[in-house]
């Protein structure tokens, strides 16, 4: 099949063979996550009610369907051509619960549902009822528990002019990726609702059946009309972010990061940002790590809307919740919002009463981890509260690690200078002396303080506080970690090779999480290391830049989800792993092509 990435002035293709996803958000929390032959049951159609992600849709079946002969991603929306002459396109306008079906002629299809909160997989109590009203069909869902109704939303199909018919058949569908991820479970019963047939539909859903009605009306009485709004707004996007670098597959992903990592924002009914999504599809919560390592790759007005609403929970709470009730600690979470507050002063998007409030919370905050989370004038951590957040065989990174370390000297800087006392100056001097006492041994930088395992984490390090090491320093510690965990296909080892504690196949060692931090290659990592390489020394490691920049534009183009930066690879064998859309991914790799846009 030929698949084309598409904005009015940039366009490219390749001839490609695979089972490729697709992504369309409306910016409201919901999403139409597409595969032809669903692989995962994570795949449908969402929508956001009250903080939670419930699907209604998993698929559309044509019945006279073909292989695809061409996809089509002009990003607004998308577009399949079959080898029979069927054209079918997808489309959620922004703001509305509503996907929008259309083909080039009248089909029939089935319309396969599954509706359920995203994380319940109980296939008991599911009940669904099907009534007409004024010519729309109106499917209501609802899920009992011990007799009792846990919740329930309406389906509405809207058309001009289709025909339908009944179906309710049950049918068991099995799921490769799930099973593949060790993710039970791995089959469920779905529900073979309708029949349909006609050329445009809109489906709407909402808790509410009136709004559900209304939406479904109104997105397609005035369908015209938004796809026009929403292609200007892509000719907009791309002429306001397009970087015009000469490879045009490089040009093209930068363009598709931005695009996916905009479309990971979820705003509120008053048009301001709720937070970022760190994942979709069941990454989809605002999870502070994820959201604060993306928010320097966004644009002015939205990092600045993320960074106060982090700034007015921190000063209302005391603390900034990791991503709500029940979430492990981030050790990193503070640590990472000031070091974003660093870098909004530097760009002067902060006003002086923002910057006096993020002083005092500094303040109070380094007096509490002095007493709370310091030993002999190290930062400490506890198990799985780094973004190495997995245990296995005890190997949890609790402790005094690296990138903490320099979390907690930006820190003391960023106190230093806002306050002026010689305190926090002292604090910086004594601490970043320790760290290059026990950390670093003149060619290496260990990752824990009593931890010899090579890990990426370095590159953090230098990404918070580059001032811990001299550059020509920074070489030898870069140089060295490559030698432990460079990957010929162009990414980063999680864990050296020669740990005893790597697995080189995601999930398929002892344990499924095992490979998660000891083996597999995480894309925000590998971008973030080729940010650090161009940054210490672009031509003595300008092969290895090229190489992982190689590899991330060809998995955001040609691999997974098409036009969006997966999670993580297997480190045996370069693919699209994980959650297929992650945020820090397609953000740092934001941050790289800029770095090398920048003059030095």
């Amino acid at each position: 099949m030929i698949v084309s990435h598409r904005f009015k002035k940039n366009e490219i293709e390749k001839e490609l063979d695979g089972n490729f996803r697709l992504l369309l958000a409306n910016r409201i929390g919901g999403f139409w996550s597409w595969q032809d032959d669903v692989e995962s049951r994570y795949s449908g159609f969402y929508h956001r009610h009250n903080d939670k992600l419930f699907k209604s849709i998993e698929s559309i079946k044509l019945h006279d369907s073909s292989p695809i002969k061409k996809i089509q991603n002009n990003f607004w929306n998308f577009e399949l051509e079959r080898e029979n002459g069927i054209k079918e396109s997808f489309f959620i306008p922004y703001g509305f619960d509503a996907l929008v079906y259309e083909t080039s002629r009248e089909v029939s299809f089935d319309l396969i549902l599954d509706c359920k909160e995203m994380f319940d997989n109980s296939e008991w109590g599911r009940n669904y009822s099907f009534f007409e009203e004024d010519k729309k069909v109106i499917i209501e869902y609802s899920k009992s528990e011990n007799g009792a109704k846990k919740y329930g939303f309406f389906l509405v199909i809207y058309s001009d002019n289709f025909k339908y018919r009944v179906k309710k058949d049950w049918i068991l569908k099995d799921y490769k990726y799930d099973f593949k991820r060790k993710d039970p479970p791995f089959s469920r019963y779905l529900f073979s609702a309708l029949e349909l047939e006609g050329s445009k539909f809109v489906f709407a859903v909402s808790k509410d059946k009136a709004k559900a009605i209304e939406e479904a009306k109104t997105a397609f009485e005035n369908l015209k009309e938004l796809k026009r709004d929403h292609q200007k707004s892509a000719v907009e996007f791309e002429s306001k972010n397009s970087a015009e670098i000469s490879d045009e597959c490089v040009n093209m992903a930068y363009l598709a990061a931005q695009f996916s990592l905009s479309n990971m924002l979820v705003y509120n009914i008053s048009g301001n940002i709720s937070g970022l999504y760190a994942g979709i599809p069941w990454f989809s919560q605002f999870w502070a790590r994820d959201s604060l390592v993306s928010l320097a790759a966004l644009p002015k007005k939205s990092k600045l809307g993320l960074f106060l609403n982090y700034l007015e929970e921190f000063k209302n709470n005391g603390k900034i919740s990791s991503c709500g009730a029940g979430c492990m600690r981030g050790a990193d979470v503070h640590g990472l919002f000031f070091k974003r507050a660093v870098e909004l002063m530097e760009e002067n998007l902060l006003t002086q009463d923002e910057i006096f409030e993020i002083k005092n919370i500094l303040v109070k905050e380094i007096n509490d981890i002095l007493k709370s989370s310091t030993k002999d004038d190290f930062a400490v951590n506890g198990p799985k509260e780094t973004w190495m957040d997995t245990d296995f065989k005890g190997d949890s990174r609790d402790g005094i690690r690296i990138e903490i370390q320099s979390l907690r000297l930006n820190m003391y800087n960023l106190a230093a200078k806002l306050t002026g006392e010689r305190r926090y100056f002292e604090l910086e001097h004594n601490l970043s002396k320790k760290v290059r006492e026990r950390f670093f041994n003149g060619d290496s930088l260990k990752d824990g303080i009593d931890d010899n395992e090579v890990r990426p984490n370095i590159f953090l390090a230098f990404y918070f506080y580059p001032e811990l090491l001299f550059k020509h320093e920074w070489e030898k510690v870069f140089s060295h970690a490559l030698d432990h965990l460079w990957l010929s296909w162009g990414g980063l080892l999680s864990i050296s090779k020669k740990s005893p504690l790597f697995c080189g196949e995601y999930r398929g060692c002892q344990e499924p999480n095992q490979s998660y931090h000891r083996g597999d290659s995480w894309y925000f990592m590998n971008d973030l290391a080729m940010l650090a390489l161009k940054k210490v020394d672009m031509h003595r490691f300008k092969k290895k830049i090229e190489k992982i920049l190689e590899a991330s534009t060809e998995e955001i183009l040609w691999s997974g989800m098409l036009g969006h930066h997966a999670e993580i690879s297997s480190a045996d064998k370069f693919g699209s792993n994980g959650c297929f859309a992650q945020s820090w991914s397609a953000a740092l790799y934001i941050e790289a092509i800029e770095a090398f846009r920048a003059k030095n």
